[in-house]
């Protein structure tokens, strides 16, 4: 059986789009120091954390390096 997060090497989309397609998002954590945004996603009744590297058109990161 194919798991779209378990078998997937790529997405065309935005992970948050993708993810929403394949499940429901119940979480987003985007305020990072560290600019990562990471979800939690429920797919066919089992929970997962999903760790992006952020939004690519967003290269400023939350805080700064001091902060």
């Amino acid at each position: 059986m194919n798991h779209p997060l378990r078998t997937i090497n790529s997405i065309e989309q935005p992970p948050e789009v993708y993810l929403c397609t394949i499940g429901d998002v119940f979480a987003i954590f985007d305020t990072q120091d560290s600019g990562n945004i990471s979800y939690g996603v429920a797919v066919n009744g089992e929970r997962y954390f999903v760790k992006s590297a952020g939004r690519p058109n967003d290269t400023q990161p939350y805080l700064t390096h001091a902060q």
